[in-house]
């Protein structure tokens, strides 16, 4: 009588066959999923240094001082917490804007804003491919060389 607990060869190749599949399909997602939350983080981060900014100069009556080209200048600079991830966060004087400050991300992509540009409302943030390498951020459409973000 033969032993109906074991497994023939077949039956194990079918099952990683059908696990690979399922991976082949998870995995991608999951890395999007991924970018898309970085992304928002980053909004959120620059977002909240926006803000932070407005109460320093209103509390100290001077610019914040620049450059801070890290999270943990930024944090004590502006008196705000936030966490270091997978984004880098900095902020710096260029030739062409009153203050710049920049997410950029391993991904490839960057998002920022700048103090320069009275033609940007209140509340927005730029994603660009000129910051960080020829990628776009995750929900930027793929045919645009950048996008905005509403916060």
């Amino acid at each position: 009588m033969k032993n109906s607990l074991a497994l023939t060869i077949m039956e194990l190749l079918v099952v990683i066959v059908i696990i690979g599949v399922i991976c082949a399909f998870a995995i991608p997602n999951y890395r999007k999923t991924q970018q898309l939350t970085y992304e928002r983080q980053a909004i959120q981060a620059l977002a909240l240094i926006r803000e932070a900014r407005k109460l320093y100069v209103a509390r100290t009556g001077a610019e914040m001082p620049l450059p801070l080209n890290n999270i943990p200048d930024i944090n004590q600079a502006l008196n705000i917490n936030i966490v270091e991830d997978k984004i880098t966060i900095y902020c710096n004087v260029p030739a062409y804007a009153a203050y710049q400050c920049c997410a950029t991300s391993s991904f490839g992509w960057s998002l920022h804003f700048e103090a320069a540009h009275d033609t940007w409302p209140e509340g927005v943030i730029h994603c660009s491919t000129e910051f960080a390498g020829a990628n776009n951020c995750p929900s930027c459409p793929s045919s645009s060389s950048g996008c905005s973000h509403q916060y």
